[in-house]
């Protein structure tokens, strides 16, 4: 996405539940920064080839976990299979079943899509985000550049407030 252009719509698609293994971080709302998310990822790294072992999928995900302290659980991880262990150090965390609009973008406009999707989109869709669902990035596999981030926000299903 270009600065000025318009942003696609996104497209709404129901989910099977899934798991994921990896690197947990606390994060309070309002404190993110893309340096936060770069640590966050290159001590991922440090683990990845274990999880890549265990994958059930090869691309990547930084799912963001709502809290009741108000926070959110970041877990920048990769999909296992149901009845995997987490490796020392490690998380493995339940995404149920839910209805989600997609976003596709490039990693360097995530945070323009947030702004987008927070303002203008949320505005405007008629869609609201279900604030107790975890949202997540799907990044491509590492051998795979040329493919968008896709951007889950689940939305509520009900359309209520």
């Amino acid at each position: 996405m270009l600065e000025g252009m318009p942003m696609k719509q996104p497209d709404i698609v129901r989910r099977q539940g899934f798991l994921v293994m990896g690197i947990p971080t606390t994060i309070k709302p309002g404190t993110e920064r893309p340096e936060t998310f770069a640590a966050i990822w290159k001590n991922f790294e440090t683990h990845r080839a274990a999880i890549e072992r265990l994958s059930a999928d090869p691309g990547y995900y930084g799912v963001s976990f709502p809290t009741t302290q108000g926070t959110i659980d970041y877990v920048a991880g990769m999909v296992v299979p149901p009845g995997t262990a987490a490796l020392a150090g490690l998380v493995v965390r339940e995404i149920a079943a839910a209805t989600y609009a997609v976003f596709a973008c490039h990693v360097q406009a995530i945070g323009q899509t947030y702004g987008y999707i927070f303002g203008e989109w949320s505005a405007a869709s008629g869609h609201r985000p279900d604030p107790l669902k975890p949202a997540f990035e799907q990044y491509p596999a590492a051998t795979n550049l040329d493919v968008p981030v896709l951007i889950h926000i689940p939305i509520r299903e009900d359309h209520s407030d």
